[in-house]
């Protein structure tokens, strides 16, 4: 069975149980989709810092040829 899967409620199980299982798979979902956030906001993150560098260089690399 997948994490996300959806079973049949089993004849055995009690309705409370169903409920029970079904919330602990919608948190496990809820972690799994606020993980995905974070590492988005970290690449985020990651591309402006390499963009700022980036910049620099060039700005870096042009002043020295003013400079010569």
């Amino acid at each position: 069975m997948t994490p996300f899967s959806v079973s049949r409620m089993s004849m055995r199980e009690h309705p409370d149980e169903a409920i029970t299982r079904a919330n602990v798979e919608l948190y496990k979902a809820s972690l799994c989709i606020q993980n995905c956030r974070t590492s988005i906001l970290q690449l985020h993150t990651i591309r402006k810092e390499e963009k700022r560098c980036r910049m620099q260089v060039t700005t870096s690399i042009e002043g020295s040829q003013y400079h010569q």
